[in-house]
């Protein structure tokens, strides 16, 4: 709080002191007056028959001997009551509430303190032994010395220009006494002129040079163990959870197959262990709804390819309604050259009997001959036993090559048509394949990392040192590129031009406007947008600045500790574990039941569960996310306790080695003061942002669903809209819900004792006090983050586009891994890395988002 609680203090520990393990957390802001009395000062009063002034012996300076100043009262950092004496000479008590105005009481403080002094040979010779007084008080000298260096009109427009812009002061700052802080440990300090006014400005940098005059150290906790455990009851809570959640654990082991997510079935429900799916060929291409487990992937046209099939499976179905009794080994012999194809070329062999491609039936006896004017469909070609309860048959292949461990890739153009849409069909295919194909290319996800980590290292030195300029560049194109896109489309528009822009435009309105009209929208739309970021640009440049200089402290921090910039790294690594045992679970839980047969088109198939089984599904993706937030969380918590320790003892601080500032040491601290007292605060903080996520898919899901049941166009587009606006205004709410949490992180650590609540409550006021100025940085934030995973982003994948063609096996023509064919291996491991090493920028940021913020908690 602006001129409050300026002693540097140990986040986690509270205000503490070395003589007491605890106290009521109660200090006050005093105005340095003098202890005299005069005449005037609108103190009711008389002159004595010597001519002395005596006040009112009704008021409190009659009672008490001598005047008493202003006091504000803070407790746990927060302004309390007001106590001050009116014009009777009578104490009032005020309430206050928000740090705006304590801020106003600390500039009237400042008033009183540069207004100039009547001086002593001005004075009345009846008060000249008073003017000794004032004159040999302490802080006569200040008080003379500043009257000498400011008058009070120009003093303060001085310093309202200093408090408002940043820039120096016209006139120097006089050494005057303005308050004096008193802690409830006995324990007083002045507060000068010079401090105040950088209180006032938000900037203060007067914390970490009081760490030299008080004992306590600022990364040490005293031995009585200061702070406590917070929100114990959202713990209790939690834990009851997870118990609820170990038995979702026994129904996954009980009724799912963790195979099932190691490979592909074939179209009877077998799993392809260890095996690759292969689709064989019909005569409009591939059958992708019959593929089958080879244990190869042919690689020539017409290469013998083996697979087992169970027969009892192949007699289910319509077929024996469809042929008679004793005509089943025709059926037989017809079902399978319509599965397998014919020994004299790669196409299908088609009977000339038609039957029903989606019925592939078998007896259980040895299948015999086809009936007249049919060729044999299978080739007798064993090469080893097959496996109990099933029957081995004989496929003609076609050119392919291995994909991800799992997939016989098809090398025959049109072919490859069919599986990259199915690939689009099927999401749960294509993540296999893209899981598969990442586990086996472990060195991309290792050189991935470390190019993010030196990438992002030259993203800070760019931010901290050229900071201001890439801001500027930033509002330049977001000024000019709209104006310049909306200048081209009206000019399209005027010239009576075609362009795919409005083409889709006039789509997306269902037909209410033309082209050349959906061209004069975007237009109008981009002209607009550029008019309203440039008047945003120039009413906000101050705290644009100050959102730029927040920026650069928090690069500087990273730059002063550089071991935090391992904390997303280390969160990651943290986080992978339990993400993948979430999914995993999950997919299990979803994937349990009886498959009767698979049809990879269809994602449907993959899934057949039971109510008890989809119930745990449902609630263990709730907790799964809930604890995927508490981790965040505990990895927010550590990065402002770092950042904190950092700004009261080391700002300003010379550059160190890697582990200087003992970075790593308070990383610990900040780890186990987050999960032994602060657990309760943190799964609070999570819980309302996993409710709130959820609450946005339900509304998005409902309006969809209203989108598409609804036929009429206009009706149609007013849902969409509505959709657009409510998920707009369900996205602003969680994204200051977020900010809010991460704000009330930082008073918990900061005071060590303090709830989620209480914490979340004082964040909302400190953040809608100074709304504009946490406007601004949030974009910034969002700027910088956007240039970080851009700028990192593309760097790795470039590098990760190139090294991979200097290994022999990602250039063997039969490689499993496909590094350079598949473009799923670069962008997926680089997106997640760089956009977890790069979101300390926003942590940070939220920190020294509005650098008074720290002197408020």
């Amino acid at each position: 709080m602006a001129g409050s609680d300026q002693r540097p203090v140990s986040p986690d520990s509270g205000v503490q002191a070395q003589s007491a393990a605890s106290r009521p957390l109660e200090h006050g802001l005093v105005h340095a007056l003098q202890p005299v009395l005069r005449p005037g000062h609108g103190v009711a009063g008389s002159v004595s028959y010597d001519g002395t002034w005596v006040p009112d012996p009704g008021s409190l300076q009659g009672k008490l001997g001598f005047l008493v100043p202003d006091t504000v009262i803070l407790e746990k950092g927060k302004p309390k009551r007001r106590y001050h004496i009116d014009a009777a000479g009578r104490i009032q008590v005020t309430r206050m509430k928000t740090s705006a105005e304590l801020l106003r009481v600390l500039r009237d403080f400042v008033r009183k303190a540069i207004k100039p002094r009547e001086s002593p040979s001005r004075q009345d010779s009846k008060d000249s032994k008073d003017s000794k007084v004032l004159a040999g008080s302490r802080s006569e000298g200040s008080l003379q010395a500043g009257a000498g260096c400011m008058s009070t009109s120009v003093g303060m427009a001085a310093l309202d220009n200093r408090a408002s812009s940043g820039g120096p002061l016209s006139v120097p700052i006089p050494q005057v006494e303005v308050a004096v802080l008193c802690y409830d440990d006995g324990l007083s300090r002045l507060m000068m002129l010079a401090e105040a006014v950088s209180q006032i400005r938000g900037a203060s940098k007067l914390p970490r040079e009081l760490t030299s005059q008080t004992p306590l150290d600022v990364q040490s906790r005293p031995p009585s163990g200061a702070g406590s455990c917070t929100d114990c009851c959202c713990l209790l809570t939690f834990a009851a959870v997870l118990g609820g959640l170990g038995f979702c654990i026994y129904t996954a082991y009980s009724q799912g197959d963790i195979q099932r997510l190691q490979s592909l079935p074939d179209y009877q429900g077998t799993q392809c262990v260890e095996k690759f799916v292969f689709f064989p060929q019909d005569e409009g291409g591939l059958n992708l709804q019959r593929q089958v487990c080879v244990d190869a992937c042919p690689t020539a046209q017409g290469e013998q390819v083996t697979t087992y099939l169970v027969p009892e499976r192949r007699l289910a179905g319509s077929l024996v309604a469809a042929t008679e009794l004793g005509q089943q080994g025709a059926g037989v012999a017809e079902t399978d050259s319509l599965l397998f194809g014919s020994n004299e070329a790669p196409q299908v062999q088609q009977p000339q009997q038609t039957i029903d491609a989606g019925n592939l039936l078998a007896p259980t006896a040895a299948p015999t001959a086809a009936p007249a004017g049919t060729s044999a469909p299978l080739l007798a070609a064993p090469v080893a036993a097959a496996p109990a309860g099933t029957q081995e048959q004989t496929l003609v292949g076609y050119p392919t090559i291995p994909v991800a461990g799992v997939l016989c890739f098809p090398k025959i153009g049109s072919y490859e048509g069919q599986i990259v849409g199915l690939q689009g069909s099927n999401a749960l295919f294509t993540a296999a394949l893209e899981v598969n194909n990442l586990s086996q290319n472990v060195e991309v996800l290792l050189m991935a990392g470390v190019l993010a980590l030196i990438l992002a290292f030259v993203f800070l030195c760019l931010v901290e040192y050229f900071g201001l300029f890439l801001v500027r560049i930033c509002v330049a194109v977001l000024v000019t590129a709209p104006a310049a896109l909306g200048l081209y489309f009206l000019q399209l528009w005027y010239q009576d031009e075609m362009s795919p822009v409005g083409t889709q435009i006039a789509s997306m309105s269902q037909g209410y406007i033309n082209d050349a009209q959906g061209l004069l929208v975007a237009g109008t739309l981009g002209v607009g947008m550029s008019v309203i970021f440039g008047l945003v640009a120039c009413c906000s440049c101050s705290s644009v600045l100050k959102a730029t200089e927040a920026a650069q402290e928090a690069a500087d921090c990273l730059m002063t500790m550089p071991s935090l910039l391992l904390e997303p790294m280390i969160s990651l690594i943290l986080k992978v574990p339990f993400f993948v045992g979430g999914v995993v679970l999950f997919l299990v839980l979803v994937t349990s039941g009886d498959f009767t047969s698979v049809d990879l088109t269809k994602p449907s198939s993959l899934f057949n569960p039971d109510d008890l089984a989809l119930t745990c599904a449902v609630y263990e993706a709730f907790v799964f996310l809930w604890f995927m937030e508490v981790l965040h969380y505990i990895s927010v918590f550590v990065v402002i306790y770092t950042a904190e320790v950092w700004y009261f003892k080391h700002y300003g601080t010379s550059r160190t080695n890697f582990c200087g500032a003992c970075g790593p040491t308070v990383m610990l601290q900040a780890y186990i003061a987050a999960i032994t007292k602060h657990l309760g605060s943190l799964i609070y903080a999570a819980l309302l942002i996993v409710l709130l996520r959820v609450a946005r898919w339900v509304v998005k899901a409902i309006l969809s669903t209203q989108e598409i049941l609804d036929t009429n166009p206009l009706t149609a587009c007013i849902s969409k809209a509505l959709q657009y606006l409510t998920a707009a205004c369900l996205g602003c709410v969680q994204r200051i819900l977020d900010l809010t949490s991460q704000v009330a992180l930082m008073d918990i650590a900061y005071h060590g004792d303090q709830g989620f609540c209480g914490a979340l409550e004082h964040s909302l006021e400190v953040i809608f006090s100074d709304r504009s100025t946490w406007a601004a940085v949030e974009g910034i934030c969002y700027v910088f983050v956007a240039l970080g995973i851009a700028g990192i982003g593309a760097g790795t994948c470039v590098i990760m586009y190139v090294c991979p063609s200097d290994f022999a096996r990602a250039l063997a023509a039969q490689s499993s891994a496909l590094w350079s064919q598949q473009p799923l291996v670069v962008p997926s491991p680089t997106k997640m890395i760089t956009s977890t090493v790069t979101r300390y920028t926003e942590r940070l940021l939220c920190w020294f988002a509005a650098p008074s913020c720290c002197h408020a908690l």
